[in-house]
């Protein structure tokens, strides 16, 4: 079992993918668990920060990351930037 790699605020803002421009609504792409399947979404930049300064930030896992949502939170999986892309 790997150990879990917590992030801090500044270090998971700056990984995430955010699509959109300031004045039309920037987004980022989530997903959930949702039993047997997942439910993505885009969320709000300013419901982004704010949940992840509630529930603070961790590495996702092998399976998740390879789906380019490379920070958990809360139970929701956030898409992030893949280096070199």
């Amino acid at each position: 079992m790997s150990e879990r790699v917590q992030l801090t605020y500044d270090e998971a803002i700056a990984m995430l993918r955010v699509r959109g421009k300031p004045k039309s609504g920037r987004r980022v792409h989530t997903f959930k668990s949702a039993g047997p399947c997942i439910v993505g979404a885009d969320w709000s930049w300013r419901d982004v920060k704010a949940h992840i300064r509630e529930y603070g930030a961790e590495l996702a896992g092998p399976a998740a990351t390879q789906m380019k949502h490379g920070i958990a939170s809360g139970g929701v999986f956030f898409e992030t930037v893949v280096p070199g892309e």
